[in-house]
């Protein structure tokens, strides 16, 4: 019963990848994810140059600068996020130990079965 439970599982995430790589929405996922980091970081530095050389003149001396340690760890936290992220799809929709082939995906302890019966 649990090992029926298994294969469903297994051919249920290997039909999933096949379908992300046929119709190229793995790539266009990977990079969104990717461009999305980047993005991050640009409009991070674009918001301090624009406070730096604008905003800066135009308030009062008084005036509290916005938290930027708070905004750059907060950045840099989602941007390793999106990148682990497109890391980890990219390896598991194109890793090498992976076939095209519907029946690529083995199931845990098949490697063992197929080197016992040679």
């Amino acid at each position: 019963m649990l090992c029926d439970n298994v294969t469903i599982e297994y051919t249920l995430m290997n039909r999933i990848r096949e379908v992300l790589l046929t119709e190229y929405i793995g790539a266009i996922l990977v990079a969104v994810l990717i461009s999305e980091a980047f993005v991050r970081v640009i409009t991070l530095v674009t918001a301090r140059v624009y406070y730096a050389l604008v905003l800066a003149r135009y308030l009062p001396e008084n005036s509290h600068e916005p938290p930027f340690s708070v905004s750059i760890l907060m950045t840099i936290t989602e941007s390793a996020l999106f990148l682990a992220s497109a890391y980890l799809l990219a390896r598991w929709l194109y890793g090498a130990r992976h076939g095209v082939g519907p029946d690529s995906f083995e199931l845990p302890g098949e490697s063992e079965k197929s080197h016992d019966a040679s």
